[in-house]
């Protein structure tokens, strides 16, 4: 593919910017699905339209199982614990909607599995396992009945409350969230040949949305404000009647979203009192993204979408802001409830049992490969002892990854395979056991993709002919400086060689996120073939003082903006004209 493009353009990146007869005419409706929920069960939102969510004649919606799906057998994001907790379990529950489900983030990125992972890094004897308890569009109602009818029987230890942040006052089509249980409760109007002919009358949904546009909710809230504290009460009363200690989070949201929807202030005031009310820990997540957000240069104050660092949009945190609330539920938990850090061992392998004791814990003595491709889908082979015990283990991690599709073939070997793209970097095998963490002791190598660049002339340009392998329909993103800077720029997706003025990230800031749409470099974007290789002819106006081309690739899976990676850099001289 050929492209012809001056150097000195400015491109930003587009982040790419995530469900007798009547008998017989019953079982013939329910066989074709018929009528379709989405339509029986009007929401604001995207909720039900989406293919990833399925309909629930409780819970309204829940994730889809399935190829590709994170959902576990609750229609939830992610792993969840089975059977009845051991003695050494930690369990925590992460209540609430698409803010606890992590749209946006990976799993492993969202602020319960964050936790999960820090808790289990502090308490390397004990086995951590958190439930996401929430989906994108729960209210505090959704949550209430998930919890106290599946999530509270699982005994959390501990479970926090991340609710009444968009949902509850968003405004109704129809009724209210629990007005519409109880007419799903009601068994004649459960049958699908009453609901097809007795189609419940939910206004006009698009004058509804343009109303709550204004703030106004012509059907009243999907959860009023009376209903949020019962809500709210019941769930603390029932996670404490579990055994287990209760945390709340206060919901951020951008300034814009305050100014546009100021009912949020309410069901952000009825959270402080129920807190205090029932004595409960409150992480004023608010304040903490105000924190970081003092620090912004003001041409970061209110980005297009979400307001820097923390959020991406009107009130989704992104991946730095799940790491905020992350680290705020750790502290709260060291200051407020310090005996959940009594630990049954001090360091990962520390009293086991060789005999093979309730302390048994599987060893893991090798790992094959030493260093795994990027993008190729690779095995990955564990060698050790005591694997094959029952209950020996239940997670596989490498890194920061959760290896889901894993294979253990006898006691001194398993089998997985890695999927994803890993980011570049050194990442260690570690098995969660009923006895706490087991972790391997040499590291498993990702390298950085490699760039491929030539350099020549045709007439009067500097033709440059590159190329990476990555994924099939991947989205790559070229960037152009003339120089490297001294010492790369860390990101989430490896690290930044390339020099930029301004950078992305703002000076003095080391730890800020690094956004790519405040690089001021040439960007030149295409996607990958079908066969996951990318080549590009690109031919560039170069001005007579620049004495060399600098470039690196971004490429990102445009399904899933957080799986992405970095290339190499490469640094090439600029021929000069005979």
């Amino acid at each position: 593919m050929k492209r012809r493009v001056p150097l000195s353009s400015r491109a930003g990146l587009a982040l790419v910017a995530a469900v007798g007869a009547a008998g017989a005419g019953e079982a013939g409706l329910r066989a074709l699905g018929l009528p379709r929920e989405a339509a029986a069960v009007p929401f604001l939102g995207p909720e039900l339209a989406s293919e990833a969510f399925v309909p629930d004649e409780e819970l309204f919606w829940k994730l889809k199982a399935g190829p590709g799906s994170e959902a576990n057998e609750l229609g939830l994001r992610g792993w969840m614990p089975r059977g009845p907790k051991g003695p050494r379990d930690l369990r925590i529950a992460c209540v609430g909607d698409s803010c606890t489900f992590g749209v946006g983030v990976r799993y492993e990125e969202s602020w319960g599995v964050l936790l999960e992972r820090a808790l289990q890094e502090a308490l390397p004897g004990r086995r951590v396992e958190s439930v996401l308890a929430g989906n994108p569009g729960y209210s505090s109602h959704q949550n209430r009945l998930l919890f106290e009818r599946h999530v509270a029987p699982l005994a959390p230890d501990v479970t926090v409350l991340y609710v009444g942040g968009w949902n509850d006052y968003v405004a109704a089509v129809g009724r209210s969230d629990r007005e519409r249980s109880a007419r799903r409760r009601d068994r004649w109007r459960s049958l699908r040949l009453v609901r097809l002919f007795a189609r419940e009358d939910a206004g006009d949904r698009d004058a509804v949305m343009e109303a709550f546009r204004r703030d106004e909710a012509p059907h009243g809230r999907r959860v009023p404000l009376p209903d949020f504290d019962e809500n709210v009460r019941a769930m603390i009363a029932a996670a404490r009647g579990a055994g287990g200690i209760v945390l709340i989070v206060l919901p951020p949201l951008t300034e814009a979203s305050l100014r546009t929807h100021p009912i949020a202030h309410e069901y952000r005031a009825a959270t402080r009192t129920i807190a205090r009310d029932a004595g409960v820990p409150l992480l004023d997540a608010p304040a903490r993204f105000r924190e970081l957000h003092a620090f912004a240069p003001p041409e970061l104050r209110e980005l297009p979408k979400g307001e820097w660092p923390c959020l991406s949009d009107w009130v989704h945190p992104n991946e730095v802001g799940h790491r905020v609330i992350a680290e705020g539920l750790f502290e709260l938990l060291r200051r407020d409830h310090a005996v959940l850090f009594v630990d049954g061992a001090t360091a990962p392998g520390a009293g086991i049992d060789a005999g093979g004791g309730a302390d048994a814990r599987p060893a893991i003595e090798a790992v094959e490969p030493a260093e795994l491709p990027l993008f190729e889908a690779a095995g990955l082979v564990i060698r050790g002892s005591g694997f094959a015990r029952p209950g020996a283990f239940d997670r596989l991690w490498l890194g920061e990854a959760w290896l889901r599709d894993f294979t253990v073939v006898d006691d001194g070997r398993i089998e997985a395979r890695v999927e994803r793209a890993l980011r570049p970097g050194d990442h260690l095998v570690e098995l969660i056991t009923p006895a706490g963490l087991v972790r391997s002791a040499a590291p498993i190598r990702v390298r950085a993709p490699p760039l491929r660049a030539t350099i020549g002339r045709a007439d009067d340009q500097v033709v440059i002919e590159a190329s990476c392998a990555a994924r099939p329909d991947w989205l790559v993103t070229l960037w152009f400086s003339t120089a490297l800077r001294p010492e790369p720029a860390a990101t989430r997706f490896g690290r930044f060689e390339l020099a930029a003025d301004p950078d992305g990230r703002p000076p003095g800031l080391p730890a800020a996120p690094f956004f790519f749409h405040r690089l001021k470099l040439f960007a030149h974007r295409s996607f990958c073939g079908a066969d996951g290789a990318w080549r590009e002819r690109i031919e560039l106006d170069v001005p007579d003082d620049v004495e060399a081309i600098c470039m690196q690739a971004w490429i990102v899976d445009p399904d899933r903006q957080g799986d992405a990676v970095l290339t190499e850099a490469v640094r090439l001289v600029v021929p000069r004209e005979r």
